[in-house]
């Protein structure tokens, strides 16, 4: 998180920072986005099975753990997106207890965007479940993305053209300040245990565009002394962003 400066300007107050030469940030700078997703399609019906959404859960529970599930917690709206960098959809969690009758073996996480990204159709990665029947003693089960649609997706937005893929299952790495991205789309949940992991994607710029010069603006004091001289107010007032 970190603290910036919002700047009520008049129309007046616009045109002489123009002649000042100094460059105003456009709207369409830095892109916004969150996040929610959805369980749907799950091939054959589990076993107590509680219904498509969000989380989903199914089997006749061994222990007082409860079932087994998933669940998939989206990003708050106006996150911003790193252009170019990796970032995570939302975090999925494979929730993983005994149980026992017919369990889960497929499933669609759709998810929906919001912010610059609201008008992109929905992202829908396919999963497939590998429940393990824990015979001579308790076994990994595996959760693989098979499939993702549509992928790259394709927009704009502020006149440049940009395209959005999912990249697999990845745990961010502090230290390298990057997404350690899991081998063939899966990963492993312990019998009993609960394992979580982003879904990671990047948003690029198209090939054969020219990338966006960085984006200066004035001031403060600069912006005061430009409107002290025309005679103009300004309100400034100071704003958290996350």
């Amino acid at each position: 998180m970190f603290k910036g400066s919002s700047f009520s300007i008049g129309v007046a107050a616009l045109g002489a920072i123009a002649a000042s030469g100094l460059a105003i940030a456009p709207a369409n700078a830095q892109l916004v986005f969150g996040s929610s997703g959805s369980f749907t399609n799950t091939g054959i019906v589990p076993n107590n099975y509680s219904g498509d959404g969000n989380p989903i859960f199914w089997g006749d529970p061994l222990t007082s753990a409860g079932q087994s599930g998933y669940r998939f917690d989206g990003i708050d709206n106006g996150t911003l997106l790193p252009i170019g960098n990796q970032f995570a959809l939302g975090t999925f969690t494979h929730i993983n207890n005994p149980v026992v009758g017919p369990s889960l073996d497929m499933a669609d996480l759709s998810i929906a965007l919001t912010g610059d990204l609201a008008g992109l159709n929905m992202l829908t990665a396919s999963l497939d479940h590998t429940e393990t029947p824990n015979i001579g003693g308790p076994v990994d089960d595996l959760v693989t993305i098979t499939d993702v649609m549509p992928s790259p997706q394709l927009f704009s937005a502020g006149g440049i053209d940009y395209e959005l893929q999912i990249l697999g299952f990845g745990i961010f790495d502090e230290e390298s300040g990057e997404f350690d991205i899991f081998d063939d789309l899966m990963f492993e949940t312990a019998e009993g245990g609960n394992n979580s992991a982003q879904l990671v994607a990047i948003i690029e710029q198209r090939e054969g565009q020219q990338p966006q010069e960085p984006v200066s603006v004035p001031e403060p004091g600069a912006v005061i002394s430009l409107l002290a001289v025309g005679g103009l107010g300004l309100g400034l007032k100071r704003k958290k962003q996350g």
